[in-house]
């Protein structure tokens, strides 16, 4: 389960309780719930990151629903021997950008549950029964009519490109250390790290060490890294690197990479 609840509320167990009845041996993994409010690109970072680790035949539930109750359609998604079931709204395109293998996608059909439905709470009312009708063995064709790739919503996702030796990056997440993670997948790091420094000129300007994990950076000052998730994280050495410089999720960062070469 990976939804933007939080856990003050009761929604989560709610969510849970809902498969509970029907599903006894259901077993729960939770991706986070702690996703910013209606953040969908830090929901897809996190669906595509952890989505390799995931067991098959698991069925995620992907709920950052900002547009819950609209028009916006719902899908039934198989990949890799797994499904997922999200809302409509782009917060799948990070896993399709970063997984190319094949799925199978499917609306559901309207008016495919004839109950009781909140207008403010689908995750418990259709997504929570959706994944009850797939675990018990219905066949998403049964619920829902089969899309293309190019028949859903999809985010803008930023080609990184490099540019008169300066990489220009997006902050797409800062974990609870305060190391922020940038869309530059991992398999740049084979280019930066034949550096041993390169500078960050925005939105603040200082030297970056290119370090293999956070006890190499000396104590103060801020590195570069390849990070555990598949992208390259910015980061202090036991000191949050969001609060000293006063980042957040959206900063655009500039990756000077034309200094410091060995």
């Amino acid at each position: 389960m990976l939804t933007d609840f939080g856990l003050a509320d009761p929604y989560v167990c709610q969510m849970k309780a809902r498969i509970l009845s029907e599903i006894e041996d259901a077993f729960f993994l939770d991706i986070s719930h702690q996703i910013d409010a209606h953040n969908l690109y830090q929901g897809g970072f996190f669906l595509a990151s952890t989505w390799e680790y995931l067991p098959r035949d698991c069925i995620v539930l992907a709920v950052v629903d900002p547009g819950v109750g609209s028009e916006r359609d719902i899908l039934i998604i198989l990949k890799d021997n797994k499904w997922l079931i999200c809302p409509d709204n782009g917060v799948v395109s990070e896993l399709l950008y970063r997984h190319p293998s094949r799925e199978e996608i499917y609306r559901l059909r309207r008016g495919f549950f004839r109950g009781a439905v909140s207008s403010t709470f689908h995750g418990r009312d259709v997504f929570a029964p959706v994944a009850i009708e797939l675990a018990r063995g219905k066949g998403a064709t049964e619920m829902g009519e089969p899309l293309s790739r190019a028949q859903i919503s999809t985010l803008e996702m930023e080609e990184i490109s490099l540019q008169g030796g300066r990489l220009s990056a997006r902050i797409i997440h800062i974990d609870r250390f305060g190391n922020c993670v940038l869309n530059i997948p991992s398999c740049w790091w084979t280019s930066l790290r034949v550096r041993e420094r390169i500078f960050l000129r925005g939105p603040v300007e200082i030297p970056l060490w290119i370090v293999m994990n956070y006890s190499s950076i000396p104590p103060g000052d801020a590195g570069i890294l390849d990070g555990s998730q598949g992208y390259l994280e910015l980061a202090m050495n036991q000191e949050s690197f969001a609060r000293r410089y006063n980042m957040s999720i959206g900063d655009r960062c500039i990756l000077d990479l034309g200094i410091y070469a060995r």
